[in-house]
């Protein structure tokens, strides 16, 4: 925490509270994530299994390929989607879902 004082408060023409860094140099600042990484953290937390995940890295691929994300919340409702599909079209399993939408280059899952 920074505290005033009237030592930093010399004059109008003191530069200590402007030129104070919060935390962070130039080169420390952590970078902000792009859409894929915001998409790949969201499949390594809805997924522990690798098989899935792959299926699902080769299904983010071939949706960025076609430009049909928008934003990270848009694929966590395709991850939504893809566990209400699986329920409605039960015996077939995640994997079997995946693979029908990369092969018919699907935007979503059915």
């Amino acid at each position: 925490m920074y505290l005033l004082s009237k030592d930093n408060i010399a004059s109008k023409d003191s530069t200590t509270i402007n030129d104070f860094e919060f935390g962070y140099s130039d080169d420390e600042k952590p970078k902000k994530k792009n859409l894929y990484q915001k998409c790949a953290d969201l499949i390594n937390e809805w997924t522990n299994l690798d098989s899935i995940r792959n299926l699902l890295f080769q299904y983010l691929d071939l949706c960025m390929e076609m430009q049909s994300i928008r934003g990270a919340n848009q694929w966590k409702g395709m991850l939504n989607t893809l566990e209400k599909v699986q329920m409605q079209c039960h015996p077939h399993t995640f994997e079997e879902i995946i693979q029908a939408s990369i092969e018919h280059g699907w935007k979503t899952f059915y």
